[in-house]
């Protein structure tokens, strides 16, 4: 006995009788033991409830740009904004139609941004993530 670790000192031993030898390799397998279809005799596996599933609310766009989750580039982008013309714009200028600004007046509010509405789009890949629309 090996005075050491407290174990009998085998290294001058005899190997090991016949039949005695390594074990025999595993079959490879590829599928998770549980995976099977049908549970062995006599046992039941509990069914699992997959986990919830987390839905988060569209993101609310503003007139300017701001950070956006992009799911078409899988990344957190600052959004490029374009100003489209929109309900108010036309309104804005239907306005200015009656009080009297015919000769090309009308047409200002499709010239200004606080009347249009703005288009958010990912600065990487181009796509549209949403828009704000003033009304």
């Amino acid at each position: 006995m090996d005075s050491k670790s407290g174990y009998p000192d085998l290294s001058g031993s005899a190997p090991p009788p016949s039949g005695f030898g390594p074990p025999p390799p595993y079959p490879m397998d590829n599928h998770h033991p549980m995976s099977h279809h049908h549970p062995p005799p006599g046992m039941q596996y509990a069914p699992v409830a997959p986990g919830p599933q987390i839905i988060a609310p569209p993101p609310s766009f503003g007139a300017y740009p701001q950070n956006a989750f992009c799911a078409h580039c899988n990344q957190i982008v600052t959004t490029r904004t374009d100003f489209k013309v929109g309900v108010l714009t036309w309104l804005a200028s239907a306005g200015c139609c009656l009080i009297g600004c015919f000769a090309g007046c009308c047409l200002i509010p499709c010239c200004t941004d606080f009347t249009r509405d703005v288009e958010h789009a990912c600065t990487k890949c181009g796509r549209r993530l949403g828009i704000y629309k003033r009304l």
